[in-house]
Order: C-alpha cells, then sequence, then structure tokens
C-alpha cells in the first residue's frame, strides 16, 4: 500500500510527518525517521479551524446589501451592521432569498460601492462585534459627476459563529461624509465540512475536543501512545482516506509523530486506532506527549 508523507516544518520543532492511509488496510510499523535541519519558528495552523484551516467557494454575484432602498445613507462617522450569510436581507436592501453564504462561513469576498456621497470620506468595516480598524477598505468624494461612484471589491473577515455570537455579520462605518452603500457577495469562506474530523487533547486528560469534532463520539488510551476512535453511529471508516497531524500547542517534546493504523490491533473493529511517538535521536517511542488531529474528508 502506498503511504503518502508530507514533511511540515514548523514552531521550532525538527519534522512532523503527516500520514495519510486508506482504512482497512495495514501500515503497521511503518514509522520512519524525520531527520531536518529546523527552521525558523512559525505558528501552526489546524485542520478544521474556523478562522485559519478555510475553503474558499464562490457564488453568482448576489445583492446583499442596498442602502438607497432601506435605511437610507449611512452618516459620517456613524456604523451600520449587516448580514451577509443566512438568508432574508431585504431589511438591508438586499434579496428576500438566499444568496448562498451559509451562516458558519467565517469570510466573504463582497464588492462595495459608495453611492452619491455627500463630500469626502471613505468606508471601514470589521467583523460584528469586534473593534473598528483605523484604515479604510474604500476611500470616496463627492466630484459633482452624476452618477460618479466609487467600488471596491475585497475579500472580508465576518463574524464567526464558533467564537462570537453573531447577531450580525460585519459593521461598517462612514468616515467624514455620509453616503449610500451598495454590496454584493461573490463568494464565501469556511472551514472544509469533513466526512469526520476529530481533536484529541493529551492533557489534563485524554479527550476530544467538541468545538473541534464531529462524526466521532469518544477516545480512548489503552496503552502507552495507543488511541481507540469510537465514530457516531452509522459512520463508517472503511476504505475511506484517514490524515492524522500533530496539534502543536498541546504536545510536548522533538520529532513528534501521529499516524493512523489501517488494521485494528489494541481497539475493537470499527474503532480508528491510531499512534503517537516521540523521536529521540531519530528512535521512534511510543508517547503519551502528542496531541493531534484526525480529518477524514
Amino acid at each position: 500500500m502506498l503511504v503518502s508523507r508530507f514533511r511540515l516544518l514548523a514552531f521550532g520543532m525538527t519534522a512532523l510527518v503527516m500520514t495519510s492511509v486508506a482504512y482497512g488496510q495495514s501500515n503497521a510499523g511503518d514509522i520512519g525517521s524525520a531527520q531536518e535541519a529546523q527552521p525558523a519558528a512559525e505558528a501552526p495552523q489546524t485542520f478544521g479551524d474556523s478562522g485559519a484551516d478555510l475553503v474558499y467557494t464562490p457564488v453568482t454575484p448576489c445583492r446583499i446589501i442596498n442602502t438607497i432602498a432601506a435605511g437610507g445613507p449611512i452618516a459620517g462617522g456613524a456604523t451600520r451592521s449587516f448580514k451577509v450569510a443566512g438568508s432574508g436581507f431585504a431589511g438591508q436592501g438586499g434579496v428576500a432569498g438566499s444568496c448562498g453564504v451559509p451562516v458558519g462561513a467565517t469570510g466573504a469576498v463582497i464588492n462595495f460601492v459608495a453611492v452619491g456621497p455627500t463630500g469626502a470620506g471613505d468606508l471601514r468595516i470589521t467583523p460584528f462585534g469586534t473593534p473598528m480598524p483605523t484604515a479604510s477598505f474604500l476611500n470616496y468624494v463627492n466630484s459633482g459627476i452624476p452618477n460618479d461612484n466609487t467600488a471596491n471589491g475585497m475579500t472580508f473577515p465576518i463574524c464567526n459563529p464558533a467564537t462570537a455570537t453573531c447577531t450580525n455579520d460585519i459593521t461598517i462605518q462612514a468616515d467624514v461624509s455620509s453616503t449610500n452603500v451598495v454590496a454584493d457577495v461573490l463568494g464565501y469562506f469556511k472551514a472544509p465540512a469533513g466526512y469526520a474530523y476529530a481533536s484529541v487533547q493529551r492533557s489534563p486528560a485524554v479527550a476530544l475536543e467538541l468545538a473541534r469534532t464531529k462524526n466521532f463520539t469518544a477516545v480512548t488510551r489503552p496503552s502507552t501512545g495507543v488511541y481507540c476512535l469510537t465514530p457516531a453511529a452509522g459512520v463508517s471508516l472503511a476504505t475511506v482516506p484517514v490524515m492524522v497531524t500533530v496539534e502543536w500547542g498541546n504536545s510536548l517534546g522533538f520529532d513528534l509523530l501521529a499516524y493512523p493504523l489501517g488494521a485494528i490491533f489494541n481497539c475493537t473493529a470499527g474503532q480508528l486506532e491510531v499512534r503517537t511517538y516521540q523521536l529521540p535521536s531519530g528512535v521512534a517511542t511510543l508517547s503519551n506527549n502528542v496531541s493531534f488531529y484526525v480529518l477524514v474528508p
């Protein structure tokens, strides 16, 4: 069986080997050694992170905001909050239905237009409930020319329902002079849904991080460095790819390794068995000091 490996150098540790196997096939004993020079420390990103591990999905351009139709101009120095995800944008001048951006998206590509400003000014934006930045994303003037409007399209973070209460998704501030605002959404960013995933933490006790776990219900550690993950009812792991990566923040030691076994040796039928190692001097030793993340796409 082919085992694919990607060497990821991060966080001041020597190396992480991410192993992917087709579950139901064995790679027992295929551990390997990771001896590479240390790179500059870099904060790692983890699978399933709602603010970092994101997938882009384009949508047909769709009107979500039109203050000409609802609400009127945003006054200079004033703020106004709007929805981007979900459906029902008529109250802010957009379409009545959905624009295809699901609740749970944490970023969006939006084209904004400042329409009919009363003078020079700019627009700022921030995810709902967060401080307004000092930087603008669109500057406008009143040129005196009819229909001389100013547009700018960018990728913007929006309120993250995994970490905040999102009554709305964005807050916009108009500076100095008032202006109407029209906005169309063009796409969104969201953490990959995944067929199943789980963050297994080693401290203070072996447990699943529930906010980053889907379709796994329990984890046990029957012996040093051996973990048994129980899938949810109706979820089969037979002949599906399984990826495992080390979770840096809750792991200890250098040269850490975590990988799934394609066969069951210490767990029961239907469970996923994962082994974790430290590699002092390149020698693999089963270890309890490794937290890891499992992704079944």
